[in-house]
């Protein structure tokens, strides 16, 4: 018979779940954004089409998610509320790295 050892889970602390939400973001806004390169070099199209339908797709499921969370904080189900402010936050974090980079393709 094996001794069995009960490990609790250590717990994230603001700063470590922020930082993960923040690097899972950057790393989702960099595939959208070739997602776009890729997609304006297929069809011919100007990147600035496919960035701006990126900063509209994500600011709307950022705003769908926050509104959700609000709606959960509201009922008391806290855990399922921070699930959707992190989904907002991350669907923000590429819409302004969608603009930055429509920004710093020099169309007017």
């Amino acid at each position: 018979m094996t001794p069995t050892h009960d490990h609790a889970e250590p717990t994230l602390t603001f700063r470590e779940i922020l930082c993960r939400v923040a690097l899972e973001g950057q790393a989702r806004a960099v595939l959208v954004l070739l997602a776009c390169m890729i997609m304006s070099a297929a069809t011919g199209h100007d990147l600035r089409l496919s960035s701006q339908a990126a900063i509209l797709t994500f600011s709307l499921l950022g705003a769908i998610a926050l509104e959700r969370g609000l709606k959960a904080e509201r009922s008391k189900t806290y855990a399922q509320a921070a699930n959707f402010y992190a989904v907002a936050l991350m669907n923000y974090l590429i819409c302004y790295a969608s603009i930055l980079a429509d920004s710093l393709t020099g169309n007017p």
